[in-house]
């Protein structure tokens, strides 16, 4: 039986953990797929401006950083089955810090990614 929130009253603390894990990084996943469909309308944009150089060519090292970011994020999803493998905490603490270690990847991420579209809208006002 699941409860409302998703969680089957028969599923161990571990699958429970596990399972959050696996939406969360597909929540990552699905935003950075966002940006690079949004980066390609922005450098598109850009493209368009005269004084756009630097902020396209900015932005666009930043597309190869989603990239990385993207491909760091699919291996480590293929990696967090084997938590439910755990016999003890070692291996439990290990599956943790890497899940802290991805979060903290997105989190700045975005933090970059949030300054790098601040510069191109203010480019965008001011040349306009």
């Amino acid at each position: 039986m699941k409860q409302s929130n998703g969680i089957s009253n028969n599923e161990s603390e571990s699958q429970v953990l596990q399972n959050r894990s696996l939406e969360e990084i597909n929540m990552w996943l699905d935003h950075l797929n966002y940006i690079t469909e949004e980066c390609g309308y922005l450098v598109k944009i850009l493209s368009n401006r005269i004084n756009g150089k630097d902020l396209k060519d900015k932005l666009l090292l930043f597309m190869d950083t989603n990239t990385n970011t993207n491909n760091t994020f699919l291996t480590y999803k293929n990696t967090v089955g084997e938590f439910l493998e755990c016999i003890d905490l070692d291996c439990d603490l290990f599956y943790h810090n890497e899940h802290k270690k991805n979060r903290d990847l997105y989190q700045n991420h975005l933090k970059d990614y949030r300054e790098i579209k601040r510069k191109v809208f203010k480019g965008l006002l001011i040349e306009n």
